[in-house]
């Protein structure tokens, strides 16, 4: 995953450049994106949260402990994380084919196609189709999270942290589990201090060690009745 490639919402599919070529021009090379299922870390110039965090909304340590996961935390397995990816990436790129658009995948998630002009109006079309055929695939919500969806990325990003500190990268402290969730999930990302710490270079790394992705947290994480 790159933190540049923008991805919406539950959207794995970002739509192309619109081109300012005319019919008979050249091609357009359309990037998508296969990578978690909301917004991925903030970019390395962000330095604060989205919203705020003051320091009455902050977590608790007992807050914290009791909405962890019961998974015992750990580094991801070797691969573990790229081959989740790479699951979904097939997936859109078979989708992609069945309606005459052939991708190469990237190793960092992303889908290049070359587009011609005349053809950008339909490849915004079959990008909408299968950012909805892959929701149904993989389970994931589309549109605004829910309250009960963004409680379940928070458990999972709390976990994520946990990870960091064990891993020796910056983590800074959580807003609470109200807060982010009134937030619409805007007010923290665990990735906040790692990206504001100058350390950018590192973050594939850290993504296949401590992941941001919240399609394969949630696949692996034990939330307990």
């Amino acid at each position: 995953m790159v933190v540049a490639v923008a991805v919406v919402a539950a959207s794995c599919l970002s739509p192309p450049s619109p081109s300012s070529g005319s019919a008979t021009g050249p091609s357009t090379t359309a990037r998508v994106s296969v990578a978690a299922s909301v917004p991925l870390a903030p970019s390395s110039t962000t330095t604060s949260p989205a919203v705020p965090v003051t320091a009455g909304s902050v977590a608790s340590a007992e807050e914290i402990a009791g909405l962890l996961p019961s998974t015992p935390v750990t580094t991801a397995p070797a691969g573990a994380v790229r081959a989740s990816v790479l699951e979904r990436q097939r997936f859109a790129v078979e989708c992609f084919r069945r309606y005459g658009f052939e991708g190469v995948i990237q190793e960092d998630s992303g889908i290049l196609f070359d587009v011609p002009p005349s053809q950008q109006d339909r490849f915004g079309e079959v990008n909408r189709l299968c950012v909805e055929e892959e929701a149904e695939e993989f389970g994931m919500e589309l549109g605004v999270p829910s309250a009960e969806t963004l409680r379940r990325h928070y458990r999972a990003y709390l976990y994520v942290r946990e990870c960091m500190i064990a891993e020796g990268y910056p983590v800074d402290d959580p807003p609470s589990l109200e807060v982010f969730v009134e937030s619409g999930g805007a007010a923290w990302h665990p990735y906040n201090a790692f990206m504001a710490s100058g350390r950018a270079a590192e973050l594939d790394r850290l993504e296949q060690t401590c992941p941001q992705d919240l399609f394969y947290l949630l696949d692996v994480l034990d939330f307990g009745p």
